[in-house]
């Protein structure tokens, strides 16, 4: 395992994975874990299969405002619902135009203690 090193490929070569970093350097294992978010992943695959093109690329994604705050007053009451990131969904509204519930985008939250 090598840490603090940027992924720039990752390759199948016969029973195991290249890994190009950003010097280029090539290195051979066995397997790799990709821990990125799903397009991210798909970018560092040279050769995606298609069930990882379709499953990597159905994700959508949206701009949310954050708050980073440390009142922790904020958090939900449940200890097992507290997390670095919380989100508040508001509730729905009629929508004018189609007489539909039209939902409020979330409120992000990210919690950081402090000593």
């Amino acid at each position: 395992m090598r840490t603090s090193t940027p992924v720039r490929v990752l390759r199948r070569v016969g029973s195991g994975v290249e890994v190009a970093d950003q010097s280029g350097e090539l290195v051979r294992y066995d397997a790799a874990v990709v821990a990125t978010h799903p397009d991210q992943a798909l970018r560092l695959l040279a050769d995606p299969i298609a069930a990882e093109r379709e499953v990597l690329g159905a994700f959508e994604y949206s701009r949310n405002e954050t708050l980073l705050h440390t009142d922790s007053s904020l958090l939900p009451i449940a200890p097992r619902a507290q997390a670095s990131w919380n989100y508040r969904i508001g509730g729905c509204h009629a929508s004018a135009s189609a007489g539909r519930p039209e939902q409020q985008p979330p409120a992000t939250a990210s919690w950081s203690a402090t000593t």
